[in-house]
């Protein structure tokens, strides 16, 4: 039996009605209806009766986005209408709040943070009068930084409108698979665990189950071999620290909390109460920056477990990814590059500007791996898939006696 791992992006989600790259991007940009809660995150909302929310956050990150959008368009070379994405956004401003705090020093970007300043100060100072003191450059690329990562999660969070064709997909995956294997996913949302629900596969994501509402990081449950594995190697957002209440020592433990519960009235089966300690989500926002995240916390096994997916898969699969990660590509090119017999199956509507649009450790290798059949691409999005489309999507070699061919 074939070893194949499935490997997702967020084009699967748009199947599912979740919101797209771009049009988080306009939310984010446009702050619509967003505002400061005293918890430190930002809402879309309406703000509670009584309640006055922070009047200088927003309208200061709109105008350092608005700054930092003008250097994206720039270096990428946008036209008027096209608009940098939240993720490259982000990007940018943890790298100008690194530079300003040191905490990635990076001389580099020193000149681009003293233009920003020029350009910040006087709504910086007009920002201070409501809270002396408290404004920065490096407090603005922070909160810049959290207000694009609480909207994400805001929109993410929502219900899917359906889950038909990510079903589909998976039952075609089990077939080929008999219930093992890997699904690596690069999405925040949870239209994938509700469609392996929906179709009653089980599988495992790390966490074990301790209520209803509420599963404990448990990482061995990833070494079981016989398992599907879930591997959501972005984070996701139902997933946060808890930390035990009432207690003088600390106790803090990685969970994935039932969306929707009260992350201030958690219960754990002995009755000890519980409350999430940071309201906002584990998961990785931007582009470049999440590779530092690779090497710690529970991104780490994550990773590593993605890696030995790979390790032992003889195929992959690929749905909804653009390969603009730069570490998850070069596991693909790793892997391919290993063993002559591996191949991955691409499935994407427009496999010519997918090439054109992903990064150049994969658009440079291309054509190549077409020539050598090391690469298929199935041109079709996934709603036009049938059940037929995609058992043979899952077809392990599927150039029969290609022999010499073989790189």
């Amino acid at each position: 039996m074939p070893s194949v791992t499935l490997l997702l992006g967020s084009g699967v989600s748009l199947s599912a009605g979740m919101p797209s790259t771009q049009e988080i991007t306009q939310l984010v940009v446009s702050g619509q209806g967003a505002w400061r809660h005293t918890d430190e995150r930002y809402y879309l909302s309406d703000p509670l009766p009584g309640y006055l929310p922070h009047p200088e956050h927003v309208p200061l990150i709109l105008s350092f986005l608005s700054s930092l959008s003008k250097v994206a368009a720039d270096y990428y070379r946008l036209a008027s209408a096209d608009q940098p994405s939240y993720e490259e956004l982000f990007y940018l401003a943890r790298q100008v709040a690194d530079c300003e705090t040191q905490e990635y020093d990076n001389p580099a970007v020193f000149p681009l943070c003293r233009r920003l300043r020029r350009e910040l100060n006087p709504r910086l100072r007009e920002a201070s009068t409501f809270d002396s003191g408290y404004w920065n450059l490096a407090r603005l690329g922070d909160e810049t930084c959290s207000y694009i990562a609480d909207l994400a999660s805001h929109v993410l969070s929502e219900r899917p409108t359906t889950t038909e064709h990510i079903a589909l997909l998976l039952r075609a995956f089990c077939a080929v698979g008999s219930g093992g294997g890997a699904i690596v996913t690069l999405n925040h949302d949870t239209a994938l665990e509700m469609a392996l629900s929906a179709v009653a596969i089980p599988y495992t994501d790390g966490f074990s189950s301790l209520t209803r509402e509420i599963a404990r990081w448990d990482p061995q449950s990833l070494t079981r071999e016989s398992a599907l594995r879930l591997l959501k190697v972005h984070g996701s957002v139902d997933w946060h620290w808890v930390r035990i209440r009432d207690r003088d020592t600390q106790s803090d433990f990685l969970a994935r909390i039932l969306l929707g519960a009260d992350h201030y009235r958690l219960r754990l089966p002995d009755g000890t109460e519980a409350m999430v300690h940071s309201g906002r989500p584990i998961m990785l926002v931007g582009t470049h920056n999440k590779i530092l995240n690779y090497s710690g916390e529970i991104f780490l096994t994550l990773f590593y477990r993605f890696s030995e997916a790979m390790q032992a898969s003889t195929a992959l699969v690929v749905c909804g990814y653009g390969f603009r990660d730069k570490g998850i590509n070069r596991a693909l090119v790793e892997w391919i590059e290993a063993n002559r017999d591996r191949v991955m199956t691409v499935i994407h509507p427009d496999p010519d500007e997918l090439c054109a649009k992903a990064r150049g450790a994969i658009s440079l290798r291309w054509d190549s791996w077409l020539k050598r059949k090391r690469i298929r691409v199935v041109p079709k999005r996934l709603e036009e898939l049938g059940p037929t489309d995609l058992k043979e999507a899952f077809t392990s070699d599927p150039w029969p006696g290609r022999g010499s061919d073989r790189g």
